[in-house]
């Protein structure tokens, strides 16, 4: 947060628009990871060459594994979703919460099991937002753990990976494919090379949108926290750890 670098902690209260991107990028990950599982671009694309072109095998999600990096608000979320569906999930947290505090059906693990959280994952799925321990987090030939047939999901930030090592890990197949929402630079230049990848699914950083109506509800909402009690205000801003 570089604006206010200058005074670490400020003076005044910074809250964030939150408490509603969760339930979207959920949707955005499982539609994503259906869409891929079930082929939808291929019959769309034999739809229009006229072609009746049967798959005939397709991975049901309860047969997947995915590793979600980050288990804040929009990572719980997430995970929650994909494990009602059936898929085996693990989560990558700073440090493991109190049993009361954990999702059910979801293992937890701190970033010395990377590793194995990668190589037991059929899809990654990162969440995390761009701070100084997350940037390039999964550069440096981490990826080299994944299954072959992996595939990454970034709705996170996406400097956690330098799109240079990205681009090599997709075109040497150490990545099977990935969905991309965000990137390390945005709008993502014309000239980039993830764009010519056929195993690349790229949107422009849209997997969670502000709707008018939440921002209002959520003003209003801490607006009367700020009235009654300051000290009571959802979704504040850690300077010091960036969001």
């Amino acid at each position: 947060m570089p604006a206010l670098q200058g005074e670490v902690p400020p003076p005044w209260r910074l809250t964030r628009f939150a408490g509603y991107f969760g339930p979207a990028m959920a949707e955005y990950v499982i539609g994503h990871i259906l869409a891929r599982e079930r082929g939808l671009t291929q019959y769309t694309d034999a739809q229009r060459r006229g072609e009746w072109a049967p798959r005939r095998e397709y991975r049901l999600l309860a047969d997947l594994s995915i590793g979600v990096l980050g288990l804040g608000e929009i990572g719980r979320c997430v995970a929650a979703t994909c494990s009602h569906l059936g898929m085996s999930v693990t989560g990558l947290v700073r440090s493991i919460p109190p049993p009361g505090k954990q999702l059910p059906s979801v293992t937890y693990c701190t970033m010395d099991s990377l590793p194995e959280l990668l190589k037991n994952s059929v899809y990654i799925c990162n969440v995390l937002p761009s701070t100084a321990a997350t940037r390039g987090m999964l550069g440096g030939g981490v990826l080299a753990e994944c299954k072959p047939n992996a595939c990454f999901v970034n709705v996170g930030r996406g400097d956690i990976i330098p799109e240079s090592e990205l681009v090599s890990a997709l075109e040497q197949r150490v990545l099977a494919g990935a969905i991309l929402d965000v990137f390390e630079t945005e709008r993502l230049p014309k000239e980039s090379r993830l764009w010519a990848l056929s195993n690349v699914v790229i949107t422009p950083h849209e997997s969670a949108l502000s709707f008018p109506h939440q921002v209002a509800e959520n003003f209003a909402e801490n607006f009367n926290r700020f009235v009654d009690d300051p000290s009571s205000l959802l979704f504040q801003v850690d300077v010091s750890s960036g969001y």
